[in-house]
């Protein structure tokens, strides 16, 4: 019989842990086992999980990081605790995620008959409709780079790729990525390609694993199977104007997020075309730079941080707590 462990990465956010812990429960087709990795919570989420009763539950491994590691780090522990534990696949989603109740039992139906290497639930938002952001899609082309850069992206989404939502809800599409709500790795597949790459703390690491998966494979999103994301961190964005235009902008306060997103999508860019990737990871700072120039409040501290973190992606420098001290000391 197949294998299946799910792997669930959280940090401070104890209540949709156990939410998600809930629907884990709760699926037709239970995980043989769960492993949770927590990134060193700090709001009592090992005492909360004790009063649920959630630790006490068999197949359930509860992991306490030492230090936040990111995501990355964290679903790198997670898949690696659940390769050696002998899985024959790995399921990996945020703490705000929540699988309804067929999600597992859908994929299952295709671990053997799909050619896939990795398989994926369908994303939806809060409510359950469907998500159709670059949470899936492929991977933006080289040839349109420069027009999916202007707009912050580097995947094309899934209602694109598959042309409309009723090829969307098919039994199963092929696609690029997933992000690490609801995909599903084969043990073969993390035989060749190992574990994500924890050095990016977070935000790209998924991209990154799934560009080393289309090397060797595929990846197959199955409509059938659902798993809603909550994204509680959405309160991190303000609307500024500037000119007439409206722009979603990053909070000062959060800012230390965006540097990840800018240095792991840089530094990917060069691995990918080292003299193309490096024009177009210049590209994408200058326009991030531009923006902030024109609707941003602490300009100049946006820009040296802006900057770092390109200089960063260039030297490959990955000194995670550095986002931190440039905006707080």
């Amino acid at each position: 019989m197949t294998s299946v462990a799910a792997v669930v990465v959280t940090f401070n956010r104890k209540q949709l842990l156990v939410e998600c812990l809930d629907g884990l429960r709760d699926q037709t087709r239970r995980p043989d086992h769960i492993f949770v990795i927590d990134n060193a919570s700090t709001d009592g989420t090992r005492e909360y999980l004790e009063s649920r009763g959630c630790l006490g539950r068999a197949g359930l491994t509860y992991m306490r990081m030492a230090k936040n590691l990111g995501g990355a780090g964290g679903f790198y522990e997670g898949m690696k605790a659940a390769f050696e534990g002998g899985f024959d696949w790995i399921w990996v989603m945020d703490d705000d995620a929540e699988p309804e109740c067929e999600a597992l039992y859908e994929l299952e139906r295709h671990f053997d008959t799909s050619t896939a290497l990795a398989v994926a639930s369908l994303l939806c938002d809060a409510d359950g409709a469907t998500n159709f952001s670059s949470h899936r899609g492929a991977f933006v082309s080289f040839g349109d780079f420069l027009r999916y850069l202007l707009k912050g992206k580097l995947i094309v989404p899934i209602q694109i790729v598959a042309v409309s939502a009723d090829q969307v809800r098919q039994q199963r599409v092929e696609i690029d990525h997933a992000s690490f709500v609801g995909a599903c790795y084969s043990r073969e597949a993390v035989e060749i390609i190992g574990f994500p790459k924890k050095e990016f703390f977070i935000h790209y690491d998924d991209f990154e694993y799934n560009k080393r998966l289309k090397k060797i494979g595929k990846m197959t999103m199955i409509s059938a199977s659902k798993i809603r994301h909550k994204e509680a961190n959405k309160t991190t964005f303000e609307v500024r104007s500037a000119l007439g235009w409206q722009r979603g902008r990053q909070k000062f306060g959060a800012l230390w997020i965006k540097y990840y997103s800018v240095r792991n999508a840089a530094w990917l860019l060069r691995q990918e075309r080292p003299i193309f990737g490096t024009f177009l990871g210049f590209c994408m700072v200058s326009k991030l730079m531009f923006d902030v120039l024109l609707f941003d409040t602490e300009k100049k501290r946006r820009l040296r941080f802006l900057s770092s973190a390109y200089l960063d992606s260039l030297t490959g420098t990955f000194d995670n707590d550095k986002p931190k001290i440039l905006l707080y000391g």
